[in-house]
């Protein structure tokens, strides 16, 4: 089955790796795709190869979604509209040597920048959330020469989460060294 394949790949898809581990319903599996349910967290998961981002993104149609994470840039591409009023995640991985990791370190997030991820962490619509992580040292955060470019943190669950990385740094691969290293942290 193309799900475990998928969890093979520890880096690529870590979070679900980090999810097959909690209850979860298989809602729809193939040799080439994907669909995982997390009744706890009401959290949709869905990956599939090129060729099969039409058929699936017609099977997730069926579903009352409130919250996915997709793992293929076309599959997103072709449901972000029609679930445009939901919250979507788009999991990506890239070369973590494209980075030099000379100046980066992961530490417990400073004080000082608990208001900017509070903020800025989901829109600043979690910020309960964030504080509960903060307090019970479940939020990390990724400095390059001591400026914040980034942050993750454990839910309450203990699952990892929380993810995001400056806009300037996107797309270099900052988000799979952060999720990487805060998986040994």
């Amino acid at each position: 089955m193309y799900i475990d394949e998928c969890l093979k790949d520890k880096i690529t898809y870590a979070n679900l790796c980090q999810y097959i581990n909690l209850d979860h319903k298989i809602l729809y599996s193939t040799s080439s795709s994907f669909i995982i349910f997390l009744p706890k967290t009401d959290i949709y998961i869905a990956d599939c190869t090129d060729s099969e981002c039409e058929n699936l993104s017609k099977k997730l149609e069926n579903y009352t979604i409130n919250l996915i994470t997709i793992f293929n840039d076309k599959l997103f591409e072709l449901i972000k509209s029609k679930f445009k009023d939901h919250n979507m995640s788009y999991q990506a991985f890239y070369d973590k040597e494209k980075i030099s990791k000379d100046n980066i370190s992961l530490i417990q997030l400073k004080k000082e920048d608990l208001e900017y991820v509070k903020n800025t962490y989901n829109n600043g619509e979690l910020k309960e959330e964030v504080e509960w992580a903060f307090k019970n040292n479940n939020l990390l955060g990724y400095y390059e020469d001591n400026q914040l470019i980034g942050f993750v943190g454990r839910h309450s669950d203990t699952s990892i989460g929380m993810l995001y990385v400056k806009e300037e740094f996107r797309k270099k691969g900052y988000g799979a060294l952060i999720l990487t290293n805060a998986y040994s942290f």
